[in-house]
């Protein structure tokens, strides 16, 4: 699911093929994009209501439904299907293509389908250059990139244009299987730890549980 910046929830009904939307303060389903859609994993909305879904189960691509549009475009060519994507300030797409433990990145400004690798070398492992089964992101406003890297049990941090990630400490919470992490204004982390059944944010005084 995703939350725009003025509060309506966006959710990709992976089953259904199709993106749903609830206004901000609505109680009853207002909209949808459908139309081609494969099994949609993720979805992005970006502030000037630009929304990207997933479409890479059997289309291998990025769809964008632009402000007010009733059909989409493809975006982004993949080699499989985004479990996470992520828009950043300079406009660049992001896609976590969590079967092929990499994030890869594409310029929206380009119509050129050409995407650079910006986390993982496509083999999975446990190093500094490596993910597992990554499965959701965030990006800064430093472009700094965080990655819930899910069979590896930890949450990583690439520098912008670093290569070498670095593992968030959670101190004595213990992460087991992460499915996504998002940064607030104040630089707080929350992470989904699926496994464990919890929410768990940072703050203050570190980590906690916050939720079940």
């Amino acid at each position: 699911m995703f939350v725009n910046t003025n509060n309506s929830v966006y959710v990709a009904s992976y089953s259904n093929g199709i993106i749903q939307v609830w206004l901000n303060g609505s109680t009853t389903l207002t909209g949808s994009y459908s139309g081609g859609l494969s099994l949609p994993y993720s979805v992005f909305v970006t502030d000037n209501g630009d929304v990207y879904v997933d479409n890479g189960n059997a289309n291998y691509r990025v769809d964008k439904w632009g402000w007010n549009s009733t059909s989409s475009v493809p975006a982004m060519y993949t080699c499989g299907q985004c479990y996470g994507l992520f828009v950043d300030s300079n406009n660049m797409l992001y896609c976590v293509m969590g079967a092929y433990h990499q994030v890869v990145s594409k310029s929206l400004d380009t119509r050129l389908n050409v995407w650079n690798i910006v986390a993982g070398t496509g083999t999975a492992g446990s190093t500094s250059v490596t993910l597992n089964n990554p499965w959701a992101i965030f990006v800064d406003n430093n472009l700094n990139l965080y990655v819930a890297d899910y069979s590896n049990n930890r949450i990583q941090k690439f520098a912008s244009g670093q290569l070498n990630g670095t593992t968030i400490g959670t101190g004595a919470i213990i992460l087991a299987g992460p499915t996504s992490v998002i940064l607030d204004a104040d630089g707080y982390i929350f992470i989904t730890d699926m496994i464990n059944q919890r929410l768990i944010g940072s703050g203050p005084n570190g980590f906690r549980c916050i939720a079940a």
